[in-house]
């Protein structure tokens, strides 16, 4: 009953929340520093895949020691595979890694079609370079550390993109006025906040307060977790993050301290997603899940319980 009220008046929050940020923002010409909005995100963002763990297993990947074996060696080889891809051909990472956001973000509102939730998913990874392309081809430059024209050349072709996600975005928001409320509300919160905010601010907002949050709320729902064991797996994921941001922050000690965590940070997230997504789609695609009317009513607070294959 209380995740059935906490989802139902999400959508409201995340879009009063965007409210008051654009206000906020309003009254300063000075942006947050990068260094706290990256760290937010890496702590409040990052957490959110702590629940793969029991979205396996209640999926049936694993039920005994060795398949708990084989599916820690198949998520981690994942992550290894996307990271040495960061480190040999950082362009492709990038490239990939905005193209699979897209996909992944769309399925913030299942109850889209997937061709909808994939524009949707565009949209908002496409809308600050409409806005703010040199920030986004100076954050691009960093991340892609081997050749910085060629990230500045991704943003610029996600800065011709930007436009049909905006048109597409509203587009989607105009069309579910009538029968969803709650996400025409969201896209366009997601729109405003996209093009008015600065990138870094923009994308702690989003994926903080709606992806994250709400794919925990999902996850526990779907999983039937109980409150204290997702505050103590978030709690590890936490220490696990911190760690990892330690260690990735000594590994680029030369660089300056808002460079080596903007390294750190996305680099990272890259990494994670790539098995967290693999892990999303088997639960979607093999597992036997609700129908898209059922996940509709998940999306609108109902809880519907994840029904794992029989063994």
């Amino acid at each position: 009953m209380f995740l059935s009220k906490v989802k139902r008046i999400h959508p409201w929050f995340f879009s009063g929340l965007c409210i008051v940020t654009l206000f906020a923002s309003s009254l300063t010409s000075s942006a947050a520093p990068a260094i706290w909005l990256l760290a937010v995100t890496a702590a409040l963002g990052a957490p959110h895949g702590a629940l793969d763990l029991v979205v396996a297993y209640r999926a049936g990947l694993f039920d005994n020691y060795r398949q708990t074996l084989a599916f820690f060696a198949t998520y981690l080889a994942l992550a290894g595979l996307t990271a040495l891809l960061w480190v040999t051909a950082p362009a492709l990472a990038l490239s990939a890694f905005l193209a699979l956001s897209a996909w992944h973000f769309g399925a913030d509102w299942p109850s889209l079609r997937r061709e909808l939730r994939f524009l949707a998913g565009a949209a908002v990874v496409s809308l600050p370079a409409v806005s703010h392309q040199p920030a986004v081809a100076d954050i691009f430059a960093v991340l892609v550390h081997n050749d910085p024209d060629s990230g500045r050349q991704i943003a610029a072709a996600l800065h011709a993109l930007g436009h049909l996600g905006i048109v597409a975005a509203l587009l989607v928001a105009a069309r579910n006025v009538r029968k969803r409320l709650d996400v025409s509300l969201e896209l366009a919160s997601v729109t405003a906040v996209g093009l008015l905010l600065e990138p870094l601010a923009y994308f702690a907002l989003y994926f903080c307060a709606l992806h994250g949050l709400r794919h925990t709320l999902v996850a526990v729902s779907c999983c039937e977790v109980s409150v204290g064991r997702v505050i103590l797996w978030t709690a590890g994921a936490l220490v696990a993050v911190t760690a990892v941001a330690f260690v990735g922050l000594y590994q680029f000690s030369n660089a300056h301290l808002e460079v080596g965590l903007l390294l750190v940070v996305f680099i990272g997230l890259s990494t994670l997603t790539v098995p967290h997504v693999a892990l999303m789609t088997y639960r979607e695609r093999v597992v036997k899940l609700p129908s898209r009317s059922a996940r509709s009513a998940m999306g609108a607070g109902r809880v519907v319980p994840l029904r794992a294959p029989s063994h």
